[in-house]
């Protein structure tokens, strides 16, 4: 069974730095994050109806910020936005940690399915050597945050900071279908283990691993 996650279709030409439609998305933007911030707190002080339910309503609204920032087609606004969306999500993750459970498949499958658009976004970024130097280490350090994060709020212990070094397990997950698809077959620990895992190879190639 795979559940498949995609990215939305990007403007036809990238947004204007400095005009009047970066203005109008800056103010989306912003609204979209205040409202996850604000229902998050609301949680935090156990008010559920105002607040975040449950995890899955909380990544739905993730999702939609990731697609309004992939949308724009402007590297030099997606970039800092997405760093700081995945940063602000890590955060909030571990407040959910008590409802990822066997018998709720559908808040690990949120999970899972959050993490594959951002691998799907940053991957393509490295690729095409929009993110680099300080950015780049930024995203490096965020993918092991991640990493350490889930396998913690899903009750499997510590990441072994396990890297893609070798080529063949880079040149398999480079020609799957980047960030779309999370086969529920999987092991939630193999699971973990895979997520963002066409980032870190990108990475890898950026930084001289000896991966082509």
């Amino acid at each position: 069974m795979v559940a498949s996650i995609h990215l939305p279709p990007q403007r036809e030409q990238a947004l204007s730095v400095g005009g009047d439609d970066e203005v109008t998305y800056l103010f989306q933007l912003e609204a979209k994050i205040q409202s996850i911030t604000q229902r998050y707190t609301e949680r935090l002080a156990s008010n559920f109806d105002a607040g975040y339910e449950e995890f899955s309503k909380m990544a739905a609204d993730f999702r939609d910020v990731l697609g309004l920032i992939w949308s724009v087609r402007t590297p030099s606004l997606q970039i800092q936005q997405l760093l700081s969306l995945q940063s602000t999500f890590l955060e909030y993750l571990p407040q959910f940690s008590s409802e990822f459970t066997e018998d709720d498949e559908e808040q690990t499958n949120a999970l899972f399915g959050l993490l594959s658009m951002f691998d799907e976004a940053f991957s393509i970024l490295v690729r095409t050597k929009e993110i680099k130097g300080t950015e780049l280490v930024r995203l490096n350090s965020l993918v092991g945050s991640a990493r350490s994060k889930v396998l913690i709020v899903l009750g499997e212990g510590e990441d072994e900071d396990e890297e893609f070094e070798d080529v063949d397990a880079c040149e398999e997950a480079t020609n799957s279908v980047s960030g779309q698809e999370v086969d529920a077959d999987l092991g939630v620990k193999m699971k973990a283990a895979k997520i963002l895992e066409h980032t870190i190879c990108e990475i890898g190639k950026q930084q001289g691993m000896g991966i082509d």
